[in-house]
C-alpha cells in the first residue's frame, strides 16, 4: 500500500496530536478536599462543579469536531480513553464522594440531579464516541437526550439558587 503525500502528511498530523493529548492529559482545576457543605458553602461547590462539567462537555464535542475533520476516528478513540476518561473518572469520585459525605444536606435541598449531571459526562462521551466511529444513530440520540436533560437541571438550578456559570470554553 502506497501513501501519497497529502495521506502521509495527515498521519503523521495525526500521530503527532495523539502523542501531544496523550503527554498532556487534562488536568482538573480543583483541589480534592472532601468537606462538609453547608448554606454558606454550597452555591460556590455547585458553581465550580457546574462549570468544570461544561468544560468537560465542550471539550468532548470539541476533540470529535477536530478529529473529524481529520477523518481520525482513532485518535478521537485514543485522546478519549487515555486523557478524558482518566481525568473525568477522578473527578466525578470526588463528587460522588462529596454527595456521599453530604448526602442529607443535599436531599433536603434536592440537589441529586446536579451530581448526576457530572456522572453522566462518562456515558456521553463514550456515546459520542460510537456516533462518531460508528456512525451509530441511537448513541447519537443518546448524547442529544443527555445533554438537553443536563441543561434543564442546569437551567433549573440557575433560576432556583440565582447562580452564573462560567461559560464553556
Amino acid at each position: 500500500m502506497r501513501l501519497s503525500t497529502k495521506q502521509l502528511y495527515q498521519l503523521m498530523l495525526s500521530l503527532c496530536a495523539s502523542i501531544l493529548v496523550l503527554a498532556a492529559p487534562l488536568k482538573a482545576e480543583t483541589v480534592d478536599q472532601i468537606f462538609t457543605l453547608n448554606d454558606d458553602s454550597v452555591d460556590a461547590f455547585l458553581v465550580e462543579m457546574i462549570s468544570e462539567y461544561q468544560r468537560f462537555q465542550q471539550e468532548v464535542i470539541d476533540y470529535r469536531r477536530l478529529y473529524e475533520e481529520r477523518g481520525d476516528h482513532r485518535g478521537y478513540m485514543v485522546w478519549r480513553q487515555n486523557a478524558f476518561s482518566p481525568t473525568v473518572r477522578s473527578r466525578n469520585e470526588y463528587y460522588q464522594t462529596m454527595l456521599e459525605q453530604n448526602r442529607k444536606f443535599v436531599e433536603t435541598r434536592q440537589l441529586e440531579g446536579v451530581f448526576a449531571v457530572f456522572d453522566s459526562l462518562e456515558r456521553f462521551s463514550i456515546d459520542v464516541m460510537q456516533a462518531f466511529v460508528e456512525q451509530d444513530i441511537e448513541a447519537i440520540t443518546n448524547a442529544r437526550s443527555t445533554l438537553n436533560t443536563n441543561r434543564q437541571v442546569i437551567e433549573e438550578l440557575k433560576l432556583n439558587r440565582d447562580l452564573e456559570f462560567e461559560p464553556a470554553k
